[in-house]
């Protein structure tokens, strides 16, 4: 799986720990067509709350 930064938080720290983690721990199941496996790309928003300790 390729991870790729599309926007930016502003906080390079950030933008790393978002991609390590969805690296690490996410799972996509592949996009199907006619039963085949073919390469999709997904923009998905991360959220960031720094406000929790």
């Amino acid at each position: 799986m390729d991870v790729r930064l599309h926007r930016s938080s502003g906080h390079r720290e950030l933008d790393r720990a978002a991609m390590r983690h969805v690296q690490r721990h996410w799972t996509f199941q592949p996009a199907m067509r006619d039963g085949v496996a073919v390469e999709a790309i997904g923009l998905v928003p991360i959220a960031f709350d720094l406000s929790r300790g």
